[in-house]
């Protein structure tokens, strides 16, 4: 709303053209601002297809941690059920025939069974150590043996089977490793 003794003023034509005649100072011709225009938008449609990059980068890489979350999650359960197998196993090994029909170690023996193939259904599967070259990744060495019987450096003895879950180490085996008998 304008007050009452507000007065408006109108400019005259040569006061028109003096200011705009000023605005074009900064453009000595029309192209330059034309080319100006197209470098900036060439620079924005840059900066978008770079940030259009990057957020299919973070996507894809937070969907990959996701999956592997999943994959492994559990992992510390089966880690913490492996030495409920490894006694389970002690015992089934342990077993003579006459214990054998017995119906609670009949129970004992299916327990054991039911606790493999279930880990197994869960990608848990055991590392095979014994007579393969000994692995810092797969295999933990407690001690060394002298011996004719496999080349150095083999696995000899399985003192604790280890386990992964799909490409993971749960458990490394641990193992004893054949060293070349010492000449004297």
């Amino acid at each position: 709303m304008m007050a009452d003794n507000a007065k408006i003023e109108v400019a005259g034509p040569d006061e028109v053209d003096r200011y705009s005649d000023a605005g074009k100072a900064d453009s000595s011709t029309p192209s330059d601002g034309l080319e100006g225009l197209r470098s900036e938008l060439k620079s924005c449609q840059d900066r978008y297809l770079r940030a259009r990059a990057e957020t299919q980068n973070v996507t894809r890489r937070l969907t990959e941690e996701k999956e592997a979350v999943i994959r492994y999650a559990n992992a510390m359960f089966a880690k913490a059920l492996l030495p409920v197998l490894d006694n389970l196993e002690r015992t089934v090994n342990g077993l003579t025939q006459a214990h054998k029909d017995d119906p609670h170690i009949q129970g004992v023996v299916l327990t054991y069974e039911l606790l493999k193939k279930t880990l197994a259904d869960q990608h848990v599967e055991p590392i095979v150590a014994l007579g393969k070259p000994f692995d810092p990744t797969l295999h933990e060495a407690v001690s060394r043996q002298e011996t004719n019987d496999a080349p150095p450096g083999t696995v000899i003895t399985e003192y604790e089977r280890g386990y992964r879950l799909h490409d993971r180490v749960l458990r490394a085996s641990r193992v004893v490793v054949s060293v070349a008998p010492a000449t004297t």
